[in-house]
């Protein structure tokens, strides 16, 4: 790895039967300058003075292993992005095909595409799923579902508070009589942060509903 600190200028000058000479005056006063790096070249003194007004520390472990790390990055970008061309493709294809022939291409190229419509084809299923909704809601919605059977299923446009007044009005109860429910459904629904105890409110709407569908039940067994 050529760092930037291992730069160093020299100079050329034409002679006489000999044409440009290049006369490099780092490589006659610190050889090792040039052979090992700067590194190499520096007391532990200019080290100390030069890491005093860097931010690079040459012989610390741990910034060595960062800046190692940085150059692997920096490598692997040259040579995969910047480098990147039609030799290093056809190399990378024979390295994961073996053989680089337009039948292997071409059955990469499908699978490839086939892969693409089925993440395409799930992503359309994943979106028309129906919502789960609300879990009070879900239990509204199979109270309504069981009390079917009876003709008593909620209307489309009738609010929870309406569906359950309207089945205990035809069990002969008034709406005070299932304010708590009701009240108890409205707060999990639409008021979730007032002052109520969410445990006892949800345990309060499933025995609600369930003695709701039981006097239900028990009024068409009667009239049967």
């Amino acid at each position: 790895m050529v760092r930037q600190y291992d730069a160093h200028a020299w100079a050329e000058a034409w002679l006489e039967g000999q044409g440009w000479v290049r006369f490099d005056p780092t490589a006659a006063v610190a050889p090792a300058r040039i052979e090992r790096g700067l590194d190499a070249a520096l007391s532990d003194p200019d080290r100390a003075t030069l890491a005093a007004f860097t931010s690079l520390r040459l012989g610390g472990a741990a910034i060595a292993d960062v800046l190692y790390w940085f150059e692997s990055l920096e490598h692997r970008w040259n040579v995969w992005v910047v480098g990147y061309d039609g030799e290093r493709q056809y190399e990378y294809l024979r390295d994961l095909l073996g053989d680089v022939s337009p039948a292997r291409i071409g059955l990469v190229m499908l699978g490839g595409g086939a892969a693409s419509l089925a993440l395409v084809a799930l992503s359309l299923f994943w979106r028309r799923r129906p919502p789960r909704g609300h879990p009070t809601e879900r239990r509204i919605r199979r109270f309504s579902e069981a009390l079917a059977r009876y003709g008593l299923a909620r209307q489309p446009s009738e609010s929870p508070r309406a569906f359950l007044e309207r089945v205990a009005a035809l069990l002969g109860k008034s709406p005070a009589q299932v304010a708590p429910l009701v009240e108890s459904v409205e707060h999990l629904l639409y008021n979730p942060d007032a002052a109520m105890d969410e445990a006892v409110t949800r345990r309060r709407v499933v025995q609600g509903l369930r003695r709701l569908k039981l006097e239900t039940a028990l009024r068409n067994s009667n009239r049967g």
